[in-house]
């Protein structure tokens, strides 16, 4: 009984949010070797769903961690499922990028499973939070002052990120693997309060149950709610923004006037530079700075916000005068220091087309393979959409009054040695979808501090 609900239920989910096809989609799934990923698997093998298992050992447990990639190794070769596992310094990189322990695994993590995805031609990325994992972390949000963004809890599609079990609670997926006899390594760490997550899940969310005993219901009915709610705010902050803010390739121009005289300033604000890792304090010095002496600098990790007259100025802190980086005609992100880039293929029927300047469009059959993105430099010309004779990039910053340290910032994508979008901007006219296009490559520019 226990197997079919469970079954059921990932199936219904499946369906529900065309999280990926059964029929003709492959599956990354990220298989750490706890019960919650093992149920996953087990999941969707039942489900007859084209697989290949992903495992990194964090090397953060010694002979737990080596335990634990031991048991998902044994199980995909027991089961002739293809697997991938690799080993990560986890201490080492998180003490280099400055991050946690916990950040750094999972930017390791995400990195590995996306490189994956290209090397094996995997559509979609299968991890196995949970329901309770997301009630966990609308708590943790709630502390780090997110925003309505951050209430939402864990989202169920992110990109080609996909979560089967996020409708499934924990105490139904431990039915399931003893139902079924899966066998499952549990984390010793996990029964330890030293991290924020086991704190709430040890200790806070026991206390509100046993104050009232549908609290972890009542959360998820409220996690719902404000996710619905936060897609009708989301549009109207694009909506404002877009009268306030010019986007500059990789960072943007804010007018400061227009958004002080706006009656929902606050809002605007929080949601505009927390996207570009500014902290509530900061947000706060930059709006009290706006109206006094130029030359005021403000910094997030990753970006800087200068003042000068009547604007604010926002850009990517590093610069490489000669950076180059190839971009592939596949479903995958990339990370660079100046943007995240989200790269998708599709059917021209399939796709709903976002009017925004970090998003391009363009037809797939006019591309080559392999694309470079690259900083722009002197001599660069293409065409820009709805025109037909060629411009000098320059020529085209001068005209959209791009101040000199924003240029620097400024990318460019080719095929073959042709411009086909100056990034941030837009594409050239040549290569923009058409009614004969049948395949659209589209790709997305985010925030460097942006969860992928």
């Amino acid at each position: 009984m226990v197997h079919q609900q469970l079954q059921s239920l990932v199936l219904q989910t499946i369906r529900n949010h065309a999280l990926f096809s059964i029929a003709t989609d492959t599956l990354l799934v990220g298989v750490s070797g706890g019960v919650d990923s093992m149920v996953l698997l087990h999941i969707l093998q039942a489900l007859e769903c084209k697989v290949h298992v992903a495992h990194c050992n964090f090397s953060l447990r010694g002979a737990e961690s080596d335990a634990d990639e031991h048991l998902v190794v044994s199980y995909a070769q027991s089961n002739n499922i293809p697997y991938s596992v690799t080993r990560f310094n986890t201490r080492e990189y998180a003490q280099q990028t400055h991050m946690s322990i916990e950040m750094a695994a999972r930017e390791l993590r995400y990195d590995w499973f996306s490189e994956l995805c290209v090397e094996h031609s995997c559509d979609y990325i299968a991890i196995a939070h949970n329901e309770n994992d997301s009630v966990e972390t609308f708590f943790i949000q709630l502390l780090r002052t997110t925003g309505i963004k951050g209430l939402r809890g864990i989202p169920i599609t992110n990109g080609r990120i996909v979560r089967p079990l996020l409708n499934s609670t924990r105490s139904s997926i431990e039915a399931y693997a003893h139902a079924n006899n899966i066998t499952y390594r549990t984390d010793s760490s996990n029964l330890e309060n030293e991290y924020v997550r086991n704190k709430i899940r040890n200790i806070v969310l026991p206390q509100l149950v046993s104050i009232h005993p549908q609290a972890h219901n009542n959360i998820v009915t409220s996690m719902h709610h404000v996710s619905q709610a936060y897609d009708v705010y989301a549009d109207t902050i694009a909506q404002e923004l877009a009268r306030i803010v010019t986007y500059t390739g990789t960072g943007c121009m804010v007018n400061e006037h227009v958004l002080l005289a706006h009656k929902h300033k606050q809002a605007l604000a929080f949601e505009l530079f927390r996207s570009y890792g500014f902290t509530p304090n900061s947000i706060e010095q930059i709006l009290q700075s706006f109206g006094t002496q130029s030359g005021k600098i403000f910094e997030s990790p990753q970006y800087t916000a200068v003042h000068d007259r009547d604007t604010l100025f926002i850009f990517p802190k590093i610069i490489e005068q000669a950076f180059q980086i190839e971009v592939l005609l596949q479903s995958y992100t990339i990370s660079t220091p100046y943007a995240k880039f989200r790269c998708s293929l599709h059917n021209s029927t399939e796709i709903t087309l976002t009017k925004h300047p970090h998003w391009a469009y363009i037809d797939a059959a006019k591309l080559s393979n392999t694309l470079v993105l690259r900083t722009w430099k002197a001599g660069d010309s293409f065409v820009p959409f709805g025109m037909k004779g060629n411009k000098k990039v320059s020529d085209y910053l001068i005209d959209a009054k791009i101040p000199v340290h924003i240029k620097q910032h400024v990318l460019v994508l080719e095929s073959n040695g042709t411009i086909v979008w100056l990034v941030g901007f837009t594409i050239h006219n040549l290569y923009a979808i058409t009614n004969h296009t049948t395949r659209v490559f589209c790709i997305e520019m985010q925030q460097l501090n942006d969860e992928v």
